[in-house]
């Protein structure tokens, strides 16, 4: 689990085409989309998918260093599963 939640936050944020940078491209554009008020519910969306992301992300992040490899565990967690 801890390799599937640090590769989604290596994707998020250090990975090609991450998210972080695109986000914060969109956040820029954010005072552009100010001039037309009839945008302020998009602009607001975007704002709030960039935070929801971002806390995911840090979530990943934190969760995959706390995890510590039990190779007995895992393979008991596969045998159960396979029955």
């Amino acid at each position: 689990m801890g390799s599937v939640t640090a590769s989604a936050f290596e994707q998020l944020y250090e990975g090609d085409g991450q998210f972080s940078a695109v986000a914060a491209a969109s956040r820029s554009h954010r005072r552009d989309l100010a001039i037309d008020h009839t945008l302020d519910g998009v602009a607001a969306s975007l704002e709030n998918a960039f935070l929801q992301v971002e806390d995911a992300a840090i979530m990943l992040r934190d969760y995959s260093s706390r995890i510590e490899a039990e190779p007995g565990r895992i393979a008991a967690c596969a045998t159960t599963a396979s029955t």
